[in-house]
């Protein structure tokens, strides 16, 4: 899955690299730390609210190539999983998880422009104080779980 990798991955640098090339030509979001953009810890929505309307434009459009390229990469490891299935040779990958809700949203943010379009309500209740412990899955098998409900 190569190619839909590297659309994945330029298309996020291209998204940091417009939010913070227009914010510094429009000179908005002067207090934002761009190099947190990279770790995604930002929200994007607020640094996008501050620009132009071409610049929200552009950004709109590559984010749309970005989901477009999530929502791919999860319909192809989804039938490459059910051939393994079909085939009686599917290995479950056990890897742990703290935050599951972490887990949700990466599913959840391939879909998020169809969600906003069709003004759907989504919701992710997190209790506070809750001591979150090591949750052993195969989480691959679970997020193409949540795709296919999605």
């Amino acid at each position: 899955m190569g190619p839909l990798n590297s659309i994945i991955t330029n298309s996020f640098l291209v998204k940091w690299r417009v939010a913070k090339h227009y914010s510094e030509y429009e000179d908005v979001n002067k207090d934002t730390n761009f190099s947190l953009f990279m770790k995604e810890n930002i929200n994007e929505n607020q640094i996008v609210r501050n620009l132009s309307d071409d610049a929200k434009e552009l950004y709109e459009k590559i984010l749309n190539i970005e989901e477009s390229a999530k929502q791919m990469f999860f319909y192809n490891t989804n039938q490459i999983y059910r051939m393994h299935i079909s085939k009686n040779e599917l290995k479950i990958v056990k890897t742990s998880c703290f935050n599951i809700n972490i887990e949700i949203q990466k599913i959840i943010k391939a879909f998020l422009q169809q969600i906003t379009a069709d003004h759907i309500n989504v919701y992710l209740i997190k209790k506070k104080n809750i001591m979150y412990t090591e949750i052993i899955s195969d989480w691959m098998i679970y997020k193409l779980i949540l795709y296919n409900i999605i």
